[in-house]
Parts: C-alpha cells; structure tokens; sequence
C-alpha cells in the first residue's frame, strides 16, 4: 500500500481485502456525463511479482523403468517410441534387423529420470520386422516393430 506503507506476502496469506479511495471522475465528452474516466495520479497499491521455483510443481518422477509400444505400428515413415525411466542414467536405444544385426543407434547417453520419447524414420531401410531395444544398467526391453514402404 503506497499510502500506509503495509506491505502484504501474498504466499502466507489465503485472503487479502483492501478498500481504494475514490479519486473522482471526469467526463470524456464534454460536459454530458458519457464516458466517464477515474482521474489519473498517483496508484495506492503496487503489485510486485517475484519469479521463482517455489510455486512451481514438478512432474512426479515415473516409478519404474518402462518401454512403451511403439506407436504407430506398423508405421510409415516414422513411428514414436516413448519410455520411462525412474533415476538418470546411461541408457541406449537401438534398432535391430530380424537377424539381430544392428541397425541403428537411436540414444546413446545418459539421460534423466522422466518420461521420454523418440520418433524414429528410418531413411535407407526397407520394410520389414526390426526389434526396438531399450536398455539401461541391467534392464533391458525389446519389441518388435514392423516397417511398411
């Protein structure tokens, strides 16, 4: 409050009531009483806002290691692989032939704990079954996924 000099934390108080005093009014058009303006001076509130985290929610962390299916699938051009992962860590995401040869690394690095997804377009293959695999620490996941030209 400019006025008194109180100074309110909005964060510690649930409500907060103040009054204004009027200021008066003046006609915009003449003297018709149309369109009538409060005076401009001096404003007796001043709102300061101060960014933060505090107020912030976070995303809860999943609660276990999880690759989904990919989707879709079969799929042209691309399909989406999403995954969870409960902590950070080294994690690799790779695509296999129905040979088990490898095809492509898609991540190869450490990532953090939340819900991820990837979208894969294989450019130089053809159609046909590969395997997605989804490994970190000693967990591993596999599915099969089906290219169609």
């Amino acid at each position: 409050d400019n006025i008194t000099g109180n100074s309110v934390d909005l964060t510690q108080q649930s409500e907060v009531t103040f009054a204004t005093v009027e200021k008066g009014s003046f006609p915009a058009y003449g003297s018709g009483g149309v369109n009538i303006y409060p005076q401009v001076g001096e404003s007796q509130f001043t709102l300061t806002i101060v960014y933060g985290s505090s107020g912030v929610e976070e995303l809860p962390v999943p609660k276990e290691f999880v690759l989904y299916p990919a989707y879709p699938n079969p799929f042209n051009p691309s399909t989406t692989i999403r995954f969870d992962l409960p902590a950070e860590g080294f994690i690799t995401l790779s695509v296999y032939d129905i040979t088990g040869k490898l095809v492509e690394t898609l991540i190869n690095k450490t990532m953090p704990a939340g819900y991820h997804s990837h979208t894969w377009n294989p450019v130089s293959l053809s159609s046909g079954l590969y395997i997605v695999q989804l490994k970190t620490g000693e967990k591993a996941f596999n599915q099969k996924i089906t290219f169609i030209k």
